[in-house]
């Protein structure tokens, strides 16, 4: 059942305010929200809803204002409650407010051989930031509540976990383990959430695999050996790395990593030299034997030029670009923003050498992301390796995006996504989503050209990128239109919720 707000102008006299907070799901009236009156932004005056659900305000000063409510276990509706004024002589206003209930998941952390595993860091991910995380209980239990959407599951055990003898008598290592017992991201079963959801049983079995020797040393800018700095070795898929494998240099300036499984690995290293700080890193790739002889050396950073093209010239209202370089494998990322005066022309900081990914953040209407460069070379989802002396970035912005429009029956809360069909541009700078009017119609615009996959998800939040996880999945693609978007043309499109 979708979240409703409404606002009704009642006879209320003397009143300046009076509420009711309800339950989305089952309409139940909630007691004890925190109901924040708030004026330009700051909070102007608190109270609570009572065992009714009802909250009331008598006096207020004249002026305009909005509602916040907050409850444990509850999330604020899809739409805030619209803001009211007070003026002398005026009738009171009278809020109705829907909270839409979290859903529960829970479930357990076992071995390989189904005993639990308490200190187990599990996660419930919407999208690469957006989730939750905690430990699993002394008996490997875990419970989560989290907003209405759809999830991926996995764990991770504790360090100290012996892990399985192999038959065989190869080393073995836990690994990342995906719901319900599977190492590759791609085949995790996903976990439907609805409001007031209750999904028990999510039981994540540990999975083991042969791990290798990764070892090398750190060296300073000027040849030297650096002892005793940290090194960290971080898995390439993890975008938001929580859990490293850490080691320190020896007095020879030489680390090891003795168990490292298969895959795509950011080896990194950090020197605090009170004047800079020098950063080295390198990207390997475990598969099925020992690495040896990894340098790591020791870099200062340097500056990369960046280039914003507009066409045509912007004028002086909307939102301002801006650009984000994105290490792999994890770390700071660098940011810079066009500002007034600056004509296009910027200077990233701070950059170290290494593999980024470079993410437009567009200025919205009327332009669409149209190409990412480097030295003539198209980068757009790339990693790219960056050193000093780098060529400058160019981006560039176009206007005269086409739109896509149509009716959907049904479409209630629904979020209608647009996902270029290249994977190699399918990327959150070139998705482009909407969701319905009250009449089921539905029109994106201001979309890049070229050829997309049409979807409308009924349980995918408007803000996350979570419905990216299933674009590559064979069943999702059946279900999918394809629609062509034409530069300055609309495009109907026929859609059924997902």
């Amino acid at each position: 059942m979708k979240a409703s707000v409404l606002l009704l102008c009642t006879a209320a006299y003397g009143q300046a305010l009076l509420g009711t907070i309800t339950d989305s799901v089952s309409g139940a009236p909630i007691a004890g929200v925190t109901v924040q009156i708030q004026s330009s932004g700051k909070p102007a005056l608190v109270v609570s809803s009572d065992a009714t659900g009802t909250f009331r305000v008598d006096t207020l000063a004249e002026g305009s204002y909005s509602v916040r409510c907050i409850k444990d276990g509850f999330d604020p509706p899809a739409q805030p409650p619209p803001s009211f004024s007070v003026r002398a002589g005026a009738e009171g206003a009278r809020l109705r407010i829907q909270l839409v209930p979290r859903g529960k998941v829970a479930g357990r952390v076992l071995d390989a051989s189904g005993n639990p595993v308490p200190g187990a860091q599990v996660e419930l991910m919407r999208s690469s930031f957006n989730g939750a995380f905690l430990t699993s209980g002394k008996d490997g239990t875990f419970r989560f509540e989290v907003p209405p959407g759809i999830y991926k599951l996995d764990a991770r055990p504790p360090q100290d976990l012996k892990p399985p003898e192999s038959a065989s008598g190869e080393k073995l290592g836990w690994v990342r383990t995906w719901y319900p017992g599977v190492t590759d991201a791609s085949a995790a079963e996903r976990i439907t959430v609805g409001p007031g959801s209750e999904v028990w049983g999510q039981d994540v079995k540990l999975a083991a695999a042969q791990v290798y020797r990764v070892r090398g040393t750190v060296y300073h800018a000027n040849g030297d050996p650096a002892a005793k700095q940290k090194v960290q070795a971080t898995p390439m898929d993890e975008i938001a790395p929580r859990w490293n494998l850490e080691t320190v240099s020896d007095s020879d300036g030489a680390y090891e990593f003795p168990d490292v499984h298969n895959g795509d690995w950011h080896i990194s290293a950090v020197a605090d030299t009170h004047q800079t700080i020098l950063r080295a890193s390198l990207g390997v790739t475990v598969a099925g034997r020992d690495l040896d002889k990894l340098a790591l050396r020791l870099s200062a950073p340097f500056s990369v030029g960046v280039r914003m093209v507009f066409d045509p010239a912007p004028g002086k209202e909307g939102r301002v670009p801006a650009l984000v370089l994105h290490p792999q494998g994890g770390g700071d990322a660098v940011i810079v923003q066009l500002s007034a005066g600056s004509e296009g022309r910027l200077q990233l900081d701070q950059v170290y050498p290494g593999l980024y990914r470079v993410q437009p953040i567009s200025p919205g209407a009327p332009y669409y992301l149209a190409s990412v460069t480097m030295g003539g070379r198209d980068i757009f989802g790339q990693y790219v390796e960056f050193n000093p002396g780098a060529q400058p970035i160019e981006v560039t912005y176009k206007s005269g995006g086409g739109a896509v429009r149509g009716n959907i029956e049904n479409c209630g809360d629904a979020v209608i996504v647009l996902a270029p069909r290249d994977a190699a541009l399918r990327q959150n700078e070139l998705v482009a989503t909407g969701r319905c009017s009250a009449g089921g119609h539905f029109e994106i615009a201001n979309v890049r050209p070229g050829d997309y996959y049409a979807y409308a998800f009924a349980k995918v939040d408007l803000g996350a990128a979570a419905f990216l996880a299933s674009l590559g999945d064979p069943a999702v693609l059946h279900r999918a239109a394809v629609v062509t978007v034409h530069s300055k043309e609309a495009t109907s499109v026929e859609l059924q919720v997902q």
